[in-house]
């Protein structure tokens, strides 16, 4: 009687374990290459901020070099540069009162937006329904403001309505005088923090 052979299930492994390695080392290789192209892109770009940090640096001493080489021209510059200087932060300080309220603000109270551009205001509000923004004219004074809406807007059109304010560090604190639009009052008759 004569055995026949089985074929032996090792070779089936090891295709398996090869196909395996195969892929195992394709995404090890496929990784290398993306590491190696990030330190290239890093290095690159480390050179890159290096060069213009010393372009600023020649630039800086071109200047320094041009100003003391004549005292009177550097004396010029000096007078015109405190007149510019001096007119700049009249010009700021003139904005920063005028504007105390420039910006968007938000409600610590509900997350209602209270954005101030100008002479304009904008309310949005906090609800998932579709409510229109509420839109209108702004005009701010030491620590008050008057608010009247758009004529397009549909509520509280034409009405008035009187607030006092404190800033807080970063925070707004918004308090009622006298607002006939009660929707536009209970919005804004509370604290605010600056976005």
């Amino acid at each position: 009687m004569t055995t026949r052979r089985r074929k032996s299930p090792v070779r089936k492994t090891k295709s398996r374990t090869s196909k395996s390695n195969g892929l195992l080392k394709s995404i090890l290789l496929i990784l290398v290459v993306l590491i190696s192209l990030a330190l290239i892109a890093f290095a690159a770009s480390y050179v890159y901020m290096r060069t213009s940090e010393k372009g600023e640096e020649v630039n800086l001493l071109e200047n320094i070099q041009a100003d003391s080489a004549g005292k009177s021209d550097f004396t010029e510059r000096a007078e015109a540069e405190f007149l510019t200087t001096e007119a700049e932060l009249k010009k700021k300080s003139e904005v920063i009162q005028k504007t105390a309220l420039e910006g968007t603000w938000v409600s610590a109270e509900n997350g209602a937006m209270f954005t101030v551009t100008n002479s304009s205001f904008t309310i949005d509000f906090p609800s998932v329904e579709a409510i229109k923004p509420m839109r209108g004219q702004i005009t701010v004074s030491k620590n008050s403001f008057v608010t009247i809406n758009n004529r397009d807007m549909a509520m509280c059109q034409g009405v008035e309505g009187n607030y006092s304010f404190e800033l807080i560090g970063e925070d707004l604190v918004i308090k009622l005088k006298k607002d006939n639009c009660t929707q536009r009052a209970s919005q804004l008759n509370a604290s605010w923090f600056r976005l």
